[in-house]
Protein backbone atom coordinates (compact mmCIF):
# COMPACT_ATOMS: atom_id res chain seq x y z
CA UNK A 1 0.00 0.00 0.00
CA UNK A 2 1.47 3.59 -1.01
CA UNK A 3 2.63 5.68 2.01
CA UNK A 4 -0.15 8.33 1.49
CA UNK A 5 -2.64 6.27 1.21
CA UNK A 6 -1.43 4.35 4.92
CA UNK A 7 -1.25 7.93 6.42
CA UNK A 8 -4.76 8.47 4.93
CA UNK A 9 -6.28 5.40 5.97
CA UNK A 10 -4.50 5.60 9.67
CA UNK A 11 -5.20 9.33 9.87
CA UNK A 12 -9.44 8.87 9.55
CA UNK A 13 -10.26 5.26 10.44
CA UNK A 14 -11.82 4.69 7.00
CA UNK A 15 -12.19 1.13 5.85
CA UNK A 16 -10.36 -0.14 3.38
CA UNK A 17 -9.37 -3.84 1.78
CA UNK A 18 -6.18 -6.15 1.64
CA UNK A 19 -5.28 -7.54 -1.51
CA UNK A 20 -7.32 -11.09 -0.26
CA UNK A 21 -10.49 -8.99 -0.41
CA UNK A 22 -10.22 -8.54 3.47
CA UNK A 23 -12.57 -5.19 4.75
CA UNK A 24 -10.29 -3.96 7.44
CA UNK A 25 -9.25 -0.31 9.45
CA UNK A 26 -6.90 1.19 11.77
CA UNK A 27 -8.88 1.24 15.53
CA UNK A 28 -6.10 3.55 16.85
CA UNK A 29 -5.66 6.78 17.70
CA UNK A 30 -3.57 9.08 15.99
CA UNK A 31 -0.99 11.04 18.06
CA UNK A 32 -3.04 14.46 16.46
CA UNK A 33 -6.37 13.17 17.98
CA UNK A 34 -4.53 12.37 21.44
CA UNK A 35 -2.71 15.97 20.95
CA UNK A 36 -6.41 17.58 20.17
CA UNK A 37 -7.41 15.47 23.14
CA UNK A 38 -5.35 17.10 25.57
CA UNK A 39 -5.72 20.57 24.17
CA UNK A 40 -9.49 20.15 25.17
CA UNK A 41 -9.05 18.59 28.35
CA UNK A 42 -6.59 21.28 29.61
CA UNK A 43 -9.02 24.24 28.03
CA UNK A 44 -11.67 22.56 30.01
CA UNK A 45 -9.50 22.53 33.49
CA UNK A 46 -9.01 25.76 32.90
CA UNK A 47 -12.46 26.78 32.68
CA UNK A 48 -13.07 25.31 35.41
CA UNK A 49 -10.56 26.95 37.38
CA UNK A 50 -11.18 30.02 36.22
CA UNK A 51 -15.47 29.82 37.53
CA UNK A 52 -13.74 28.28 40.75
CA UNK A 53 -11.23 31.65 41.37
CA UNK A 54 -14.20 33.74 40.10
CA UNK A 55 -16.79 31.89 42.80
CA UNK A 56 -13.98 32.45 45.75
CA UNK A 57 -14.02 35.86 45.01
CA UNK A 58 -17.67 36.11 45.18
CA UNK A 59 -17.11 34.46 48.72
CA UNK A 60 -14.07 36.99 49.53
CA UNK A 61 -16.41 39.70 49.02
CA UNK A 62 -19.60 38.84 50.83
CA UNK A 63 -17.86 37.57 53.81
CA UNK A 64 -16.03 41.18 53.49
CA UNK A 65 -19.63 42.77 53.75
CA UNK A 66 -20.66 40.80 56.36
CA UNK A 67 -17.59 41.71 58.17
CA UNK A 68 -18.19 45.55 57.35
CA UNK A 69 -21.62 44.90 58.37
CA UNK A 70 -20.64 43.46 61.84
CA UNK A 71 -18.46 45.55 62.70
CA UNK A 72 -20.97 48.71 62.10
CA UNK A 73 -23.57 46.64 64.18
CA UNK A 74 -20.63 46.37 67.09
CA UNK A 75 -19.11 49.82 67.29
CA UNK A 76 -23.34 51.13 67.43
CA UNK A 77 -23.49 48.59 70.73
CA UNK A 78 -20.42 49.55 72.11
CA UNK A 79 -21.36 53.38 71.92
CA UNK A 80 -24.33 52.94 73.22
CA UNK A 81 -22.93 50.58 76.04
CA UNK A 82 -20.36 53.46 76.63
CA UNK A 83 -23.36 56.04 77.11
CA UNK A 84 -24.93 53.86 79.73
CA UNK A 85 -27.71 51.64 77.84
CA UNK A 86 -28.16 48.55 78.44
CA UNK A 87 -27.97 46.21 75.56
CA UNK A 88 -30.33 43.50 76.92
CA UNK A 89 -32.94 45.89 78.09
CA UNK A 90 -32.38 49.25 76.56
CA UNK A 91 -32.77 51.27 79.77
CA UNK A 92 -30.41 53.66 80.42
CA UNK A 93 -28.24 53.54 83.78
CA UNK A 94 -25.36 55.46 85.80
CA UNK A 95 -23.91 52.73 86.51
CA UNK A 96 -24.02 50.17 83.83
CA UNK A 97 -21.69 48.01 85.58
CA UNK A 98 -23.54 46.74 88.59
CA UNK A 99 -27.01 46.62 86.63
CA UNK A 100 -25.39 44.11 84.19
CA UNK A 101 -23.88 41.90 87.21
CA UNK A 102 -27.43 42.14 88.61
CA UNK A 103 -30.10 41.95 86.74
CA UNK A 104 -28.29 39.88 83.01
CA UNK A 105 -25.25 38.00 85.06
CA UNK A 106 -25.63 35.46 82.59
CA UNK A 107 -24.98 38.02 79.40
CA UNK A 108 -21.28 37.73 77.74
CA UNK A 109 -19.03 39.90 76.11
CA UNK A 110 -17.48 38.44 73.21
CA UNK A 111 -15.98 40.55 70.83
Amino acid sequence: MPETWLTHYRKTHDYFHCPAGHRQHFTGETEEERLRKQVARLQTDQEHAAARIEDLRKQRDTAKHQRDGMKGAYRKVAVRVKNGVCPCCKRTFSCLAEHMKTKHPDFQTTR
